[in-house]
Formats: C-alpha cells, structure tokens, sequence
C-alpha cells in the first residue's frame, strides 16, 4: 500500500517514466483511462463497483475516493471503533491487493476476473 502510494508499483505509466515500452497504456478493466495508480484503485468503474460492494458489506458509506490517499484513509472517516477501522482497514488493503492481482492476470495471462469474484 506504501508503494501504490508512493506511485512505486509497475503499472504502465510508471514503467513508461522508467524507459520501458509497454504496448498497451489503456486499463485492461474499462479500456477507458490510463494504467496508473490513481486510476485503477480511484476513477475505473470496475474498481468503484468494487468499492461500492465493500462498502454495502462492511455497513458504511459508499466510499468517495479522488486519490489513493483517501482510499488508504477511508477507514478513518465516521464515528467508528477502533476495531472496526480495523477491520475496515483490512478489508481494503485485501481488496486493493486482489484489484492488483486481477489487473495482472488480465493483462499478463489473458485472465479476465468478474468484480463479484474479486469481492467474494
């Protein structure tokens, strides 16, 4: 999470800044925006789908993220138990992991994933 934070994961647009060509710089979930930090994990409707999921199980407001930022800190917003921001806290940095892995699956092995499989 420190290094999605940091924009020090290899997504395309960090792999370009470093002098690596990749062919393809769309998301591989919408085809819509770039393959960037801010994009996957905060603006890509597959991930908002994703958010809007965790956030009717876990019981709290929809999550509205406009930079990972938020997203690491949702956990902290509204009167909660220490507990369970926690608890909250975990579920989203599972989630951010998966969300991850799925775009590789996708993009390096032809493995596409549905939102419903990431969130089970």
């Amino acid at each position: 999470m420190w290094r999605a934070e940091l924009g020090r994961i290899p997504t395309v647009g960090a792999l370009s800044r470093r002098g690596v060509m990749v062919e393809n710089s769309e998301c591989c979930f919408c085809s819509a925006g770039s393959d960037s930090v801010s994009h996957l994990f905060t603006s890509c409707p597959f991930a908002l789908n994703l958010w809007e999921k965790i956030s009717l199980w876990c019981r709290v407001h929809r999550f509205f993220v406009f930079s990972f930022r938020d997203l690491v800190e949702v956990h902290n917003s509204g009167p909660r138990l220490e507990s369970e921001k926690k608890a909250i806290q975990g579920v989203i940095y599972t989630a951010c992991w998966l969300l991850w892995k799925a775009k590789n699956d996708f993009r390096f092995n032809n493995k596409r994933c549905s939102v419903e499989e990431i969130f089970c």
